[in-house]
C-alpha cells in the first residue's frame, strides 16, 4: 500500500489527539529554545550518549539559528512544547549529469516509544518528501528499514571491505581464550604480513606521504566534473568541516606528493571496538587528481599508502566502505574482503528528469564521508 501524507496526517492525528488541519503546525527546525528538550530526548533514546559530548555534536552538524546560512536543521516534531519526535536534514550538492543540484539527506530519526507505533516517523519523512525534491538516506536500523523501503527507492546496499591485519580478536571469540588464540594467531599474523608486503608496490621515485594538520587549498583543484558519477563535491569548505570542524573524532589526514606537488588526500580514523576494545582502522574518504591519465594510479598509491600508515599504528583490522566499482577493485587488489554484511541506501526525487540518473545504481559514487561518519 503507497503511503500518502494526508492518510498517514489523519491516522497520526488520531493517535496524538490533535486536528489534522494543525498538526503541520506542530513540525518545524529547531531553534535555540529547543535545544535542551531536544538533549533531553536523545539522551532517553539513544544507546550510545556516553561515546561522546552530544551538545557539541549537535552544535556542529545543525544550525538553530534561523538567520545563519547553515541549512542544516534538526526538525521537531513538539505538542505544547514538548518534543515528541526529531529528523535531521543535512542539506548538500549533488553533481548530476554535470549539473550542480541540491539535495537533503535525511538522518537521525527519533520518536519517544509510547507514541512510536502510530506512524510518526513515516509523517515526518513524507513530509520532507512534501517539502523536497531530492532526498537519500544513507543507513537504516532494524526497526526503520521497513518504513523507508516503502517510502524510498531502494538502492543496492553499500558495500564494507575490511583488511585484517591480525588474527587475535576473531579467534579469542571463536576459542574464548587468550592464550590458545594468541598461539594460533601467530602464523596467522605472520602469513597475511608476508603476503600484504608482497602485495604492495614500492612507491616510484618522487612519491611521498605526509601527515597534514589541515585540507590543503589544492583539493579544491581535484574537483573534475564526471557525467557518469553522482556524487558530493569534495571541496575544501565541505571536507574541513567533515573532518576538522567535526568534534567527535580526530582524524588522520595524509597527503600524496609527487614532486613536492599534492596528488591526493586521505582522511582516516581510528578506534576501540565497543565490542572486544580492539584497535580498528577506518579509511572514510579519499580526493585526488583525477585530471591525469595516470588517475586510477594515483587513487592506489593514496589508498596503498594509506593503509601501509595506518599499519604502523598495529590496528588488527582496517575497514572501508565504499559506493564506487572501481574504487572497490583497488582496495580488492589490496587484500581487502567484502564484509559480512552491507549498509542500507535510499533514494527518491519527485523531478522525473531526474529518476533515471538518481535510480541508477552504476552512476552513485559513495563513501563513508556521505554517510554519517560523525557517529564512528
Amino acid at each position: 500500500m503507497k503511503l500518502s501524507l494526508q492518510k498517514v496526517s489523519r491516522y497520526v492525528s488520531k493517535g496524538l489527539n490533535i486536528n489534522p488541519d494543525t498538526i503541520q503546525d506542530c513540525f518545524s527546525p529547531a531553534t535555540k529554545k529547543d535545544f535542551e528538550g531536544l538533549i533531553e530526548l536523545r539522551n532517553d533514546l539513544s544507546k550510545n550518549q556516553s561515546l561522546w559530548d552530544d551538545r557539541s555534536y549537535l552544535k556542529w552538524r545543525y544550525s538553530f539559528n534561523d538567520e545563519a546560512e547553515n541549512h542544516n536543521k534538526m526538525w521537531v516534531f513538539r505538542i505544547d512544547d514538548r518534543i515528541l519526535a526529531c529528523l535531521g536534514v543535512e542539506e548538500v550538492t549533488l553533481s548530476i549529469n554535470n549539473k550542480k543540484v541540491c539535495a537533503h539527506k535525511v538522518m537521525d530519526l527519533l520518536v519517544k516509544p509510547e507514541i512510536d507505533g502510530i506512524g510518526l516517523g513515516a509523517w515526518m519523512t513524507l513530509t520532507m518528501k512534501n517539502k523536497f525534491p531530492i532526498l537519500f538516506a544513507t543507513g537504516s536500523s532494524k526497526s526503520s528499514y521497513p518504513m523507508i523501503s516503502k517510502l524510498f527507492n531502494e538502492m543496492e546496499h553499500r558495500q564494507t571491505h575490511k583488511l585484517l591485519i591480525r588474527a587475535n580478536s576473531k579467534l579469542k571469540n571463536k576459542f574464548r581464550s587468550a592464550l590458545i588464540s594468541n598461539l594460533l594467531s601467530m602464523p596467522i599474523n605472520l602469513l597475511l604480513s608476508i603476503y600484504q608486503k608482497f602485495t604492495y608496490e614500492d612507491l616510484p621515485g618522487g612519491y611521498t606521504l605526509k601527515p597534514l594538520t589541515s585540507v590543503p587549498e589544492q583539493v579544491d583543484t581535484f574537483i573534475v566534473e564526471n557525467p557518469n558519477q553522482i556524487y558530493v563535491p569534495r571541496t575544501k569548505e565541505y571536507l574541513n568541516w567533515r573532518f576538522i570542524e567535526n568534534p567527535r573524532r580526530k582524524f588522520i589526514i595524509l597527503g600524496l606528493y609527487l614532486n613536492n606537488k599534492l596528488t591526493g588526500v586521505s582522511f582516516s580514523l581510528l578506534r576501540n571496538s565497543a565490542i572486544n576494545d580492539q584497535k580498528e582502522g577506518f579509511i572514510i574518504d579519499w580526493v585526488y587528481d583525477s585530471s591525469s591519465d595516470s588517475s586510477n594510479m594515483t587513487a592506489n598509491y593514496l589508498l596503498q599508502e594509506t593503509v601501509k600508515y595506518l599499519k604502523t599504528t598495529k590496528p588488527n583490522s582496517i575497514s572501508t566502505s565504499v559506493y564506487d566499482f572501481n574504487s572497490s577493485n583497488i582496495f580488492h587488489k589490496l587484500g581487502f574482503l567484502k564484509r559480512d554484511y552491507n549498509q542500507t541506501f535510499f533514494t527518491y526525487t519527485s523531478d522525473k528528469n531526474i529518476e533515471k540518473y538518481l535510480y541508477d545504481n552504476k552512476l552513485w559514487y559513495l563513501t563513508e564521508s556521505d554517510a554519517n561518519t560523525d557517529l564512528f
